[in-house]
């Protein structure tokens, strides 16, 4: 028996030797040259780090806009920015730890000098968790530790500027201060010792970070203060905590940005930004304009707290196609398969909070964003996962066998789901492919790839996810997810490539019972659809076709525009008999009427052109 733990010790360390390598290589290798612009979440704290570099300071000035603008060759996605005088000074509303980390990154590299220091700091905190990890789960540490790095959308974060790897590690970092000694001789719990007294504090200052940076993370005090055995261990880790919380805070006082009545907004080139598009004197009377505009500043419980939304949103964050925590964390299987100990059921007891918390404050936007890899929301809980396994959370699988299985298990459904990340890494998250009219793009996420797709939701009710705008088409909306079909609004219809497969989503405030789709003298007779039953086939008095859809299965629930429910349906459709050379695409084009109980088939008034509504929440119907 010894043998075989020794060479299963020995495999798992050499799998995290490789795997650590792998990706310490992959980030040397990194080139953002070909990237078309810096992600959401970026560009705040990259002007932050490069105004300590050049400037000595961390304040915004028009400089830092410029110098940004040349370097990073276009206008920022977003920016985060606050002042506590009106204006005259404005500060940059992000995290000042990682601002001075993001900078001793840049001194090395200013092009992405972040993504080798950040694989590094990922490996080494890696390896000091396999480390204190040993005396509890002997030869299998190694393997655990490799599992929640690779086996997760973890490690891909190592190539991004947000911070959010870095936050991660820093709870990551914590856990391993809270599980035991680094040389591995004392594992475990914290013990009332003199040699560990210190170890509290600094888990607490660790975790301030993360919760200063990502306030929706602090939930993660639950699963960190729970396996500490005494009172005195605890109180540490508060104390730790709120020292943590007050010297960031007098940080940013210092620099500027008051200590509390801070105003703070996101700026985005819809917005415009300040000192660019609008003086800083004028910031007290615009940033009140944007506010309401802007989807933060709206009555968001007449939306959060409706009950079906609630019901979706709660499938889409843990399986949907492109933030499911269970598709792009398989991890967290052994954690739910072998939960046994107080330390794991704090943690899963802290991610049912945060999960409500996000599901509260931000309904149609549970990723963080439109260029978010899988669920940044969720790295710095998954950084504390660690924790878990060292407090006995899964001594139901003591047994070696169950031990390899659960390993095995893991490993193929991450192989099967998280190819994407692997195949190319670093690359730019976006699939963005443009429809022949109208310059109508329509994306998706690099990383949800069909094995996705096929398997998991689409998340409906997520303004932030990619793909083409809603477009009001007939009596219903439509938002296209493929380049194959596109609208043509100012004709109140669409457009669909001959040979190509139109996959759309139809939106409509009754409840849908049949969608009629009318096209012109021109088009094939059979057509197949996936999501509906094709029906009658009608024909129009000028020689079209109408295909009546029934029935169709889809959701129903409010969407970011309004509170009323909506009936979301998506639906996929081809002609079986259409072949490549049939003829230009724009010839087929094609108008939607959805009959519902209000609707009926009666048809739709052309009279008013129809309107764009984007993804936008500032967009008006």
């Amino acid at each position: 028996m010894s043998g075989a733990r020794s060479t299963a010790g020995r495999l798992g360390w050499g799998v995290l030797a490789l795997l650590s390598l792998a990706i310490l290589v992959l980030a040397a290798m990194h080139d953002r040259g070909e990237f078309p612009n810096l992600l959401e979440g970026e560009a705040t704290p990259l002007m932050q780090a490069e105004s300590i570099l050049e400037d000595g300071d961390l304040t915004y000035a028009r400089l830092d806009f410029d110098r940004q603008l040349l370097s990073r060759h276009g206008s920022p996605p977003d920016l985060e920015l606050r002042s506590a005088s009106r204006g005259s000074l404005i500060t940059f509303d992000s995290s000042i730890p990682y601002a001075v980390f993001l900078a001793a990154t840049l001194a090395l590299d200013r092009d992405d000098g972040w993504a080798p220091v950040q694989a590094l700091l990922l490996v080494a905190v890696g390896w000091w968790l396999a480390r204190v990890l040993r005396p509890r789960l002997g030869p299998w540490s190694p393997w655990w530790i490799a599992l929640w790095i690779g086996a997760s959308a973890l490690w891909n974060h190592v190539f991004w500027a947000t911070g959010d790897l870095f936050f991660a590690c820093c709870a990551a970092a914590a856990a391993a201060l809270l599980i035991g000694r680094v040389d591995g001789t004392g594992g475990g719990p914290l013990r009332a010792d003199d040699r560990l007294s210190l170890r509290p504090i600094g888990a607490g200052l660790l975790l301030s970070i993360v919760g200063v940076a990502r306030p929706l993370a602090w939930p993660l005090l639950l699963p960190a203060l729970m396996p500490l055995r005494t009172g005195s261990d605890r109180a540490r880790l508060i104390v730790g905590a709120l020292a943590g919380v007050m010297a960031q805070r007098l940080a940013t006082w210092w620099i500027g940005g008051g200590l509390f009545g801070a105003q703070s907004f996101r700026f985005t080139p819809a917005t415009g930004y300040p000192l660019v598009d609008f003086a800083s004197v004028e910031w007290a009377s615009m940033l009140p304009r944007l506010e309401a505009l802007h989807f933060e500043g709206a009555a968001r419980f007449a939306w959060g707290l409706e009950p079906l939304l609630w019901l979706w949103n709660t499938l889409y964050l843990l399986v949907g196609e492109s933030i499911g925590l269970l598709v792009y964390f398989p991890p967290l299987l052994l954690l739910i398969v072998g939960l046994r100990r107080r330390g794991g059921t704090a943690w899963l007891i802290a991610a049912g909070v945060w999960a409500v918390a996000v599901l509260a404050a931000h309904p149609f936007d549970l990723a963080d964003g439109t260029t978010a890899v899988a669920n940044r929301r969720f790295l710095p809980l998954y950084g504390l996962l660690p924790l878990a396994f060292g407090t006995r959370a899964i001594a139901r699988l003591d047994r070696r066998g169950a031990r390899i299985a659960v390993v095995c298990s893991v490993g193929v459904l991450a192989a099967l789901w998280l190819s994407s990340f692997w195949r190319q890494p670093g690359s730019w998250p976006l699939i963005v492919a443009t429809s022949p009219e109208d310059a109508e793009v329509v994306a998706r996420f690099r990383h949800a790839g069909a094995p996705q797709r096929a398997l998991f939701p689409y998340e409906t009710s997520q303004r932030a996810l990619p793909g083409g705008r809603w477009t009001a088409i007939g009596n219903v909306r439509v938002r296209p997810l493929v380049a194959q079909v596109w609208p043509r609004p100012a004709e109140d219809r669409l457009a669909m490539e001959r040979h190509g497969r139109a996959t759309i989503l139809v939106a409509s405030a009754q409840p849908i019972e049949a969608l009629q789709l009318t096209f012109g003298a021109d088009a094939p007779g059979v057509l197949e659809a996936d999501g509906a039953t094709v029906g009658d086939r009608l024909l129009t008095p000028d020689g079209g076709i109408t295909f009546e859809l029934e029935p169709l299965r889809g959701r129903r629930h409010a969407m970011w525009w309004g509170p009323m429910r909506q009936s979301v349906v998506q639906l996929s459709f081809a002609f079986a008999d259409a072949q490549d050379g049939d003829g230009p695409v724009s010839d087929l084009h094609f108008s939607l009427w959805a009959r519902t109980a209000e609707a009926g088939t009666s048809a739709p008034d052309r009279s008013e052109p129809s309107k764009l509504i984007d993804s936008d929440p500032r967009a008006t119907e």
